[in-house]
């Protein structure tokens, strides 16, 4: 079993751009940008839409450019360049 851990908490989402930081104090550091097309390197964007979506309705796909995670022997793990998803909870039924 894993201590609770307690720290403030940076978070910077941009939807709509694809584009997110997440930081948590000396534990976890992350961030998501667009898909980029391998051939042209521009922005490739993507969605999943579902209408009867029961946690989200719409969700921008994106890139983890890396994922850190140092909280402990337990939890330590990193992640480079793999899926991201970004979307708006909607729990309200």
């Amino acid at each position: 079993m894993i201590e609770p851990l307690f720290a403030p908490i940076t978070l910077n989402v941009d939807r709509e751009k694809r584009h997110a930081t997440i930081r948590i104090q000396d534990i976890v550091e992350s961030e998501v940008e667009p898909i980029k097309n391998p051939a042209t390197g521009e922005e490739h964007r993507a969605r999943i839409a579902l209408p009867n979506g029961f946690e989200y309705k719409e969700a921008e796909m994106g890139n983890t450019v890396n994922c850190r995670v140092r909280a402990g022997e337990s939890l330590t793990f990193e992640l480079k360049n793999t899926y991201a998803q970004l979307n708006a909870f909607d729990w309200s039924n």
